[in-house]
């Protein structure tokens, strides 16, 4: 497994994971992600 990224300072690995475990949960079986949660999508989502 990879190293998760960060930025020192700024942005740090665990809040990296926190992102991409948010957008994953959102994401739709489409690969759409909506805008919010429970909201609409756009075709080039």
């Amino acid at each position: 497994m990879h190293d998760t990224p960060g930025v020192p300072g700024v942005f740090t690995p665990d809040h990296c994971r926190q992102t991409a475990e948010s957008i994953a949960a959102t994401q739709e079986s489409s690969g759409a992600i909506p805008w919010s949660v429970g909201g609409h999508t756009d075709p080039w989502d």
